[in-house]
């Protein structure tokens, strides 16, 4: 009878400890889940942003206003920044370089 109650309270105490790690594992996985859909998210803004950059910067140039290239580019980097809800700089530091003829 005391070895039942003994097995009893260490299959419980094991369920327990399952269940736990269960729900331990469940939250990590949750936890992990979000920040993939976070970076997927960036990644489509990113993807959006150099789709639509020389557009957006064709457009930024003003008419009699003289840019060079690069303020043209920051103008446009500004534009999409805001457009696309990025933290301010984040385009200039990750977008690859457009090669100038």
């Amino acid at each position: 009878m005391l070895g039942i109650v003994a097995l009893l309270l260490f299959l419980s105490g094991i369920v327990i400890w399952l269940v736990q790690t269960q729900r331990r594992q469940a939250a990590v996985i949750q936890s992990q889940g979000e920040q993939v859909g976070a970076i997927l998210e960036r990644n489509q803004k990113m993807q959006q942003a150099l789709v639509r950059l020389a557009p957006v910067e064709a457009q930024s140039k003003q008419p009699g206003q003289k840019l060079t290239p690069e303020e043209q580019r920051a103008r446009a980097y500004a534009v999409l920044e805001k457009e696309l809800g990025l933290s301010a700089g984040i385009l200039a530091k990750e977008m690859p370089a457009k090669p100038r003829n």
